[in-house]
């Protein structure tokens, strides 16, 4: 770490002179202007662009240096939650099927992610939406009232024995993922870019942190209602009724909904009080979750795809409680 000597002059301004090499590898010169803006800890963030446009940049993979297409999927997922605007994919000879295959299988699953060029040797994916679009509280707003959606709608799966409500929740969780994913990105460009994080509304340093604790258990709630339709398709009639009965007797369709609605509005508005307050009532509606799953165990012809289900209705419950206690922690 480089140290600088604080000046003061004219009485009232302090001075402190840059880097030679920095302003030389930055393009800094004489009479231009550099954004200053303070941090909560006191410390000052530099920037010489002095513009409020995020930069975009570009980053280029050797398709070579991975094993199989499924890598290639990973790492321009990773380039992107890094914030890369473009990301070329080249190789040293004719991309394959299953590359590319791999590459628009990412388009459905990133927002504003969009193939421009596909060449013999070269595949290029642009990011064409402006970080500054969306902002994080707006993202994290329509993962949540999608989840509410599927809550609602897998109770009604079970209500009414319907197969192709099933399939639409199994694809409205491909959504929440997707919202998942640019909250992570937003988060790791606004960490980088003091500019951007005001612009996209995070207004303290905490609350990203708390951001990304709602966003990744409002995914896993997604993730676990997606799962549990797939199980549904997979039953037959007898055991999705025993679903149905055991749910309906022991806690309550209505009120698996209603409580799930509350925990959304707590964290949305950052409601303490009401955070507190569920937390003693999902305590309560795992507890209950869980005597059904062992009474059912008990029967005379458990089923174990009504115990999975059961199962991961009461893991549900389990990451409530947790969206209950971060919000308790950042009110």
């Amino acid at each position: 770490m480089e140290k600088r000597k604080v000046v003061k002059t004219g009485g009232t301004t302090y001075i402190i002179s840059l880097p030679k090499d920095w302003a030389n590898h930055v393009g800094v010169k004489a009479g231009d202007e550099i954004s200053i803006s303070e941090q909560g800890d006191g410390s000052l963030i530099l920037d010489p662009t002095g513009t409020d446009v995020v930069k975009r940049s570009s980053v280029t993979l050797i398709i070579e240096e991975y094993s199989d297409s499924e890598e290639v999927e990973r790492a321009v997922i990773s380039k992107y939650l890094e914030g890369y605007s473009e990301i070329r994919l080249k190789s040293k000879k004719p991309i394959g099927g299953e590359t590319i295959k791999a590459c628009r299988k990412v388009t459905e699953k990133l927002i504003g992610i969009e193939f421009i060029d596909n060449s013999t040797n070269t595949l290029v994916l642009k990011d064409l939406l402006d970080p500054m679009e969306l902002s994080i509280k707006k993202a994290l707003n329509r993962a949540c009232m999608l989840t509410k959606l599927m809550v609602r709608s897998s109770l009604k799966v079970f209500e009414e024995d319907s197969e192709e409500l099933a399939k639409d929740i199994m694809y409205w969780y491909e959504d929440v993922n997707k919202f998942y994913l640019l909250m992570s990105r937003q988060i790791r460009m606004g960490s980088q870019n003091p500019k951007l994080a005001k612009k996209i509304g995070m207004e303290t340093e905490l609350y990203p942190i708390f951001i990304y604790s709602i966003a990744t258990a409002v995914r896993d709630i997604g993730k676990l209602l997606s799962e549990n339709m797939e199980i549904f398709l997979t039953m037959d009639e007898r055991s999705r009724k025993s679903v149905l009965r055991l749910l309906n007797s022991q806690i309550g369709l209505k009120n698996i909904s209603e409580v799930y609605d509350d925990v959304i509005k707590a964290a949305l508005t950052r409601n303490g009080k009401l955070a507190n307050k569920l937390i003693k009532n999902l305590t309560a509606e795992r507890r209950n979750i869980i005597a059904t799953m062992m009474l059912h165990l008990e029967s005379r012809n458990p089923c174990p795809e009504v115990y999975r289900v059961l199962s991961n209705a009461s893991i549900i419950m389990r990451q409530c409680k947790k969206i209950c206690l971060e919000t308790t922690l950042n009110t």
